[in-house]
C-alpha cells in the first residue's frame, strides 16, 4: 500500500506544472525570483463550483491544530442538556459534511455537536483514548466569533465546538522542568455523575527557545484574493513575520495562481539581506485561476529539498482555497499533507479573508496534522505572524495520544470532544504546539464509591527533536482534585451551553463561496424557533455565570445576546 500510495503521488507530481522561468537574480545566496516577471494568462479564470470540488471525494478520517487567541468570554454548574445521541469511536466524514444526514451513525460522533452520548461500548469502559483535534485548531472559533460580532450569518457546518475549547483559556498547571505537559483536574457534580476536566498545557517557548526553522511559504495570489482585503493582509502578514524568524532560519517561497513559481530558494536569515524578500511581497498581486494542488505540491518539493533534520521543517499554505484549476480532489490533496508528515515537514493552514473555503483547508490540515487559523481582520495578523508565530510552527510533541482513567464505578455518558473510543488507533494521534492548552470535558454517570478514588491521564508521544518515544502519565486522587476547584468546569459548561445553542440555530448546509450574505432564510434557521431556545440557553448561562465569572465568559454572554437578537 505504501508503494502505491507513493505512486500515486508521484503520478499526480507530473501532472503538476513545472514553475514558470522568471527573471532571478542572486540576493546573497539565495535564489529570488521576479515572479511579476512571468507572462500572463489573460484568459478569465475558471468559476469556481462546489459540485467540482466534491466530484470524486472518498470519505476520510481528520484530527489538527491551537493557540489561545480569545478575545474576552460565561460558564456553568448545570450542564446544558444534549438529546441527539451520535455514537462512539470515531471521528464524523467530514467529506460529505454538506450532504443531508440519512440517520444517526452508530460508530461516528457528529463533530458538530456540542455533546455527543457515547456508544455502549465506550460508557462501559473506565479508560478511554480522547481527542480534541490539534491543539492549534481555532478556525472555526474564529470565524464564528467574527459572524456573531459583525451580526452575519452562522452554518452549522462551520461549528466546531472542541474549537472552543481550545480557543478560550482555562486555568492550568505550570509544566515541570524536564516534562513536556502539565494538567489540571477538576470535577463537579451533575445530577447522575460528576463532570471531569482536563485542562493539558504543553510546554512553553519562547523564539529565542525555539528550534531554527526551514520554512516553506505557499503564498495563494489568484484573483480571488483580490477582494475583502485578502491580499493585503497577506502581504502585512509576511512583513510582520520577520520579526519572528530568527539567524539560521530558512525561508522559500512558492507563488501560484494558475501558474506555480518557486520565487525564493534557500533565503537563511542573518545571511541574506532582506531586499529580495521584501521585492518579493511588494510584487505579489492577484491574477489568474487557483490551482492549489500545484502549488501544493511544489512547496513540499521545495520543504523536501531544503529540508534539515535538526530544524522544524514546516510548509504554511495561505490561502483562500478556491480551488478552481488543476487537481480539484480534496481527498488527494489532503494526501500529499499526510504523506509529507510521516517524512516529518508538517503543514499549517491560514484562511484568509471572509470568503474562504474553510471545510478544505480543514480537511487539509487535518491530514497534514496541523495548525488551522482564520485570518479575516487586520487585528488578527500580529497574533498569527506576531508574538504568537511560534506557537504555528515548533510542536512540542508529535503523535500524541491521551488516555483518560477513572474509578470503576463512573462510566462516561457524555464527551464534548472529537473523538474517543476504547481502542487507541480509533483516534487519530495528534501534534501538540508549543504554548498551547486544551480543555477536555467528560460527563460521568454513576457514583463513587471507593473513600478516594484516583483519576489519571496517561499522554503518550514523539519528542520532535529526537524521535524517541515517551509516556507521561498524572495521577491524582478525589481530595487533590477537590482542591482545584470547579472554575474550569463551570467555564466550560458556559461555553457549551453557547456552542449548542449555535448547532441548533444555525443555517444549514455551508457557507456559499459568493460571501457572508444567505442566500435564504433572511440569515435566520427558524425564528420563532431561535428565539424560544434563545431564551432558555440564555437563561442557563446566566445561572452559570454565577458560579464562575471572567473576561472571558462575560465577553462570551455579550456574544450570546448579540446572536440572539437576530431571532
Amino acid at each position: 500500500m505504501k508503494r502505491l500510495f507513493v505512486s500515486m503521488l508521484l503520478v499526480h507530481a507530473l501532472l503538476i506544472p513545472t514553475p514558470v522561468p522568471a527573471l532571478t537574480w542572486l540576493g546573497g545566496k539565495a535564489k529570488i525570483t521576479s515572479c511579476a516577471q512571468m507572462p500572463r494568462d489573460e484568459a478569465k479564470p475558471a468559476p469556481y463550483h462546489r459540485a467540482n470540488k466534491l466530484k470524486g471525494q472518498a470519505p476520510m478520517p481528520t484530527g489538527s491544530g491551537a493557540v489561545n487567541m480569545a478575545q474576552p468570554a460565561p460558564t456553568s454548574i448545570a450542564p446544558p442538556a444534549m438529546e441527539a445521541e451520535a455514537s462512539s469511536d470515531s471521528k464524523s466524514d467530514r467529506s460529505r459534511a454538506s450532504e443531508p444526514k440519512q440517520g444517526k451513525s452508530e460508530d461516528k460522533l457528529d463533530r458538530h455537536q456540542a455533546g455527543k452520548k457515547v456508544s455502549k461500548e465506550v460508557a462501559r469502559a473506565s479508560s478511554l483514548y480522547l481527542s480534541n483535534d490539534d491543539s492549534m485548531s481555532l478556525a472555526s472559533a474564529q470565524r464564528l466569533i467574527y459572524a456573531i460580532n459583525n451580526f452575519l450569518p452562522v452554518y452549522r457546518n462551520e461549528i466546531r465546538p472542541h474549537e472552543f475549547l481550545n480557543y478560550f483559556h482555562f486555568k492550568t498547571q505550570p509544566v515541570l522542568a524536564g516534562e513536556t505537559f502539565s494538567v489540571n483536574f477538576q470535577t463537579a457534580p451533575r445530577e447522575k455523575g460528576q463532570t471531569l476536566a482536563l485542562a493539558v498545557q504543553g510546554r512553553k517557548l519562547t523564539r529565542e527557545d525555539r528550534q531554527q526553522a526551514v520554512i516553506t511559504l505557499v503564498v495563494d495570489k489568484s484573483g480571488s484574493m483580490s477582494s475583502q482585503g485578502k491580499m493585503e493582509y497577506l502581504k502585512m502578514g509576511l512583513e510582520t513575520m520577520k520579526g519572528q524568524l530568527k539567524d539560521g532560519d530558512v525561508v522559500n517561497v512558492v507563488e501560484f495562481d494558475h501558474e506555480i513559481c518557486n520565487a525564493i530558494e534557500g533565503f537563511i536569515v542573518g545571511r541574506d539581506g532582506w531586499k529580495g524578500y521584501d521585492q518579493t511581497v511588494a510584487e505579489l498581486a492577484p491574477r489568474g485561476s487557483t490551482d492549489l494542488h500545484g502549488g501544493l505540491v511544489e512547496g513540499y518539493k521545495l520543504a523536501e529539498r531544503f529540508y534539515q533534520p535538526g530544524k522544524l521543517n514546516r510548509v504554511i499554505l495561505i490561502t483562500d482555497a478556491i480551488a478552481n484549476t488543476g487537481t480539484l480532489s480534496p481527498e488527494l490533496m489532503a494526501s500529499i499533507g499526510k504523506y509529507y508528515d510521516t517524512q516529518k515537514i508538517a503543514l499549517s493552514g491560514i484562511g484568509v479573508g471572509l470568503d474562504f473555503n474553510d471545510e478544505l483547508l480543514d480537511t487539509l490540515t487535518d491530514q497534514g496534522k496541523g495548525a488551522y487559523l482564520f485570518l479575516g481582520i487586520k487585528e488578527a495578523i500580529p497574533r498569527v505572524f506576531g508574538s504568537e508565530f511560534v506557537s504555528l510552527l515548533e510542536t512540542v510533541a508529535r503523535n500524541v495520544h491521551f488516555q483518560a482513567s477513572f474509578p470503576k464505578d463512573l462510566h462516561l455518558e457524555i464527551f464534548y470532544g472529537e473523538e474517543v473510543s476504547t481502542q487507541k488507533e480509533k483516534v487519530q494521534p495528534i501534534h501538540y504546539f508549543a504554548n498551547t492548552s486544551q480543555l477536555f470535558l467528560l460527563d460521568l454517570a454513576g457514583k463513587v464509591v471507593a473513600s478516594n478514588p484516583q483519576f489519571s491521564l496517561k499522554i503518550e508521544f514523539e519528542s520532535p527533536r529526537s524521535g524517541e518515544k515517551k509516556v507521561e502519565t498524572l495521577t491524582r486522587n478525589l481530595a487533590m482534585i477537590q482542591e482545584n476547584g470547579q472554575d474550569n468546569v463551570a467555564k466550560a459548561r458556559l461555553i457549551m451551553t453557547f456552542a449548542d445553542l449555535l448547532e441548533k440555530t444555525a443555517l444549514s448546509g455551508n457557507r456559499p463561496y459568493g460571501g457572508w450574505t444567505p442566500r435564504r432564510h433572511g440569515g435566520v434557521q427558524n425564528a420563532p424557533e431561535g428565539k424560544k431556545l434563545c431564551e432558555a440557553a440564555l437563561a442557563t448561562m446566566k445561572t452559570q455565570s454565577t458560579q464562575f465569572s471572567d473576561t472571558e465568559t462575560q465577553y462570551i454572554m455579550g456574544m450570546a445576546g448579540k446572536y440572539c437578537s437576530r431571532f
